[in-house]
């Protein structure tokens, strides 16, 4: 028996001569001794020796043939084009140039079709070959002619040259082989065939929706294994050497492609081999023998070997009777693991029936991953998320807990998406969820809690329960502090006010207007007793507009009632002036002046203590008064002035008010100044 290292190490299975030793009935030893009677019984009744099965170069038992060919010496083959290859017999149709690959039984070039002006690849049969080389290429040529599908090369045209040697003119694949890529990033670490996994696994779909193809088209492939794939450059897949694909169909449309029925001999590759190919019987062949094809070709990707890679050919075709289930490392993710040992389970029954529900598999497999690995991102943050909760939400703002909690939904729920069976994903979403609603009720946002409630995966009475109260709490906080706002708010009727205002401003500089032009352009005199009526007027205006929109000016604010009694008390006490200096036979001119001072000081006392924007009124009275020392004829021209000036000012300073600091009372901001002066000394201090 050859030792392992004798072996090529760099291609499993292949011997450094190029074929595997063939090995002794003691290669059997490793089978229990039931099933070794059997395989030996299997093998005597068909008359195949361990000892002398032939391994090609790739690794693969060719069938037996008889002596070696004389198609060289130009045996022409009947019913096939010719094919001008050589420049001394005309134009050549085809050029052949250098060779670009070579098996157990062909060879293939480089060509160029000089008709269609294009390049080509041209493979024919090894002068060593077997008799029958010539017509198993052919018929691996109208195997492969029979199948148009993307993943598969189409064929040109088949013929034969000027030496007899049958020739198939082919697409020419620039690329190389699936085994070699493997093979590069196998000895560039454990690690990085796992880490290009997704894309060994899309290689492995197109090769699987290959053979489905093939098997609905009444043909499987026997042979399936990363040397028979080839990567092209721009990323293409191509199964490639269909020359011992048999027919599966009842009723085969050809008879000159061999039908697995007539397969009486152990033909593949037995580092791959399916238990029904070790025996070498046919009727055991269907669709689900090259399912389990595919699943020694993901067990290779999976481990960097073929599932019975064993020193001699004997060996691995016991290995592949024998069929144990595969082991595989930590690192291959267990699903992909159960999609392997499942194509390649011993009893045919258990596979997958089709290469497509094994391509299903390995597609679903793929969304799933990338599922897994959102998932497993998210979970990284969700960490991050606990230890910001945990540090009591990051700044002040809490903006960094709000974005990594984003981050980690978003993750989650997009993991979710691809798929939606994703149990981690779920429970983990459920746990940020629920580690959210947890902060903001303890920071007192029910709300936000409540708006989470609705997102959780899974539905919790209790916490909805305690969300709910919590949020009615909050709620009946929310009334009781706008009702309390709505108090203090002293610009809660400022536009209303400002409305009135200009109201004042037009109307009461208009009245006194009027009583100015009766005084002096009539002979009726305006005295202390129509002034008296005027201002009563005036404060039954203001009684009736308190009760007729106390909604509006007493309702809003505590202070809207002050604002209101302020401008009663003004003109009750301009009226009971009146009538005051009237009984003491005060003259008008001492009258207004004293009207004057009296609304000054009034609206003064009401700047201090109730809105800081009476003071426009108080200046406007306190400069009436100077004007009546100046020109005492016109008093009702300075009333009015006054008045009005004042009135619009107040208007002015309601509509432009931005803040309820705006409307303090003046000894409001005093205490304020000495608060932050005392404040400011005991730090210095």
């Amino acid at each position: 028996m050859t030792p392992l290292t004798d072996y090529d190490a760099e291609r499993p299975g292949r011997a450094i001569d190029g074929r595997a030793p063939a090995g002794t009935p003691a290669d059997l030893a490793i089978l229990p001794p039931e099933l070794r009677a059997k395989l030996t019984q299997e093998w005597d009744v068909r008359g195949i020796d361990v000892a002398t099965i032939h391994v090609d170069r790739g690794g693969t038992i060719i069938p037996r043939g008889a002596p070696k060919s004389t198609l060289i010496g130009g045996v022409q083959i009947p019913g096939l084009p010719a094919i001008v290859t050589r420049a001394d017999r005309g134009v050549p149709e085809i050029a052949l140039g250098d060779t670009i690959g070579e098996g157990g039984m062909g060879v293939v070039w480089a060509g160029k079709q000089h008709s269609l002006r294009r390049e080509v690849a041209v493979k024919s049969i090894r002068p060593d070959a077997p008799d029958d080389a010539a017509e198993a290429l052919l018929r691996e040529a109208r195997v492969t002619g029979c199948l148009e599908h993307p993943n598969v090369v189409p064929i040109h045209a088949i013929g034969q040259d000027e030496l007899g040697r049958p020739l198939i003119v082919m697409k020419l694949i620039e690329g190389r082989s699936w085994a070699e890529l493997l093979h590069e990033q196998h000895c560039q670490g454990p690690g990085v065939v796992m880490a290009n996994l997704d894309r060994h696994i899309d290689i492995l779909i197109d090769v699987a929706k290959a053979a489905h193809f093939a098997h609905t088209r009444g043909f499987i492939h026997r042979d399936l294994k990363p040397d028979n794939v080839m990567v092209g450059t721009l990323g293409e897949i191509y199964l490639v050497d269909w020359g011992i694909a048999v027919s599966i169909a009842e009723a085969p449309e050809s008879d000159d492609i061999t039908h697995a029925r007539e397969v009486n001999e152990v033909t593949g590759s037995p580092a791959y081999m399916a238990p029904e190919m070790a025996i070498g019987d046919g009727t055991h062949f269907d669709r689900r023998t090259d399912v389990y094809l595919l699943g020694a070709t993901l067990h290779q990707i999976l481990t960097g070997v073929p599932p019975h890679f064993a020193p001699t050919t004997g060996a691995m075709l016991a290995k592949a009777y024998a069929s144990a289930p595969p082991h595989f490392e930590a690192d291959v993710p267990e699903t992909l693991a159960d999609i392997c040992a499942t194509a390649l389970r011993r009893n045919p029954e258990e596979r997958f029936q089709t290469a497509a529900a094994f391509a299903t598999a390995l597609s679903r497999f793929l969304e799933h991953r990338n599922s897994t690995l959102l998932a497993d991102e998210a979970e990284a943050k969700l960490e991050q998320l606990r230890q910001t909760v945990d540090l009591g939400g990051g700044d002040g703002d809490h903006r960094a807990l709000y974005n990594l909690f984003n981050e980690v939904r978003f993750g989650f729920l997009n993991a979710l998406r691809i798929w939606s069976n994703n149990q981690k994903a779920t429970r983990l979403l459920q746990e940020a969820i629920v580690m959210m609603i947890e902060w903001e009720l303890s920071h007192g946002s029910a709300g936000a809690a409540e708006a989470l409630i609705a997102e959780l995966p899974q539905h919790m009475p209790r916490l909805a329960y305690r969300v709910s109260k919590k949020r009615d709490a909050e709620t009946s906080t929310i009334m009781e502090l706008d009702e309390l706002r709505g108090e203090l708010d002293t610009t809660g009727a400022d536009r209303p006010r400002a409305m009135l205002a200009f109201v004042m401003a037009v109307t009461w500089p208009a009245l006194f207007g009027m009583l100015w032009y009766v005084d002096t352009s009539t002979n009726y005199a305006i005295g202390h007793l129509e002034l008296a009526a005027v201002a009563g007027l005036f404060s039954m205006g203001a009684v009736a507009t308190a009760i007729g929109a106390r909604e509006t000016f007493l309702a809003k604010a505590r202070f809207g009632l002050q604002t209101q009694l302020v401008q009663m008390v003004v003109h009750v006490g301009f009226a009971a002036l009146w009538l005051v200096t009237r009984s003491l036979d005060v003259p008008l001119p001492a009258a207004f002046s004293l009207a004057f001072f009296y609304g000054g000081v009034l609206w003064l006392v009401a700047a201090i203590s109730v809105d800081q924007r009476m003071a426009a009124n108080a200046v406007t009275m306190l400069g009436g008064l100077i004007a009546m020392y100046v020109a005492p004829d016109y008093a009702f021209v300075w009333m009015g002035a006054a008045g009005g000036l004042g009135s619009a000012i107040m208007g002015i300073l309601r509509l432009t008010s931005k803040s309820a600091s705006d409307a303090l009372p003046m000894s409001a901001r005093w205490s304020k100044r000495e608060a932050e002066q005392l404040l400011a000394h005991t730090r210095r201090g």
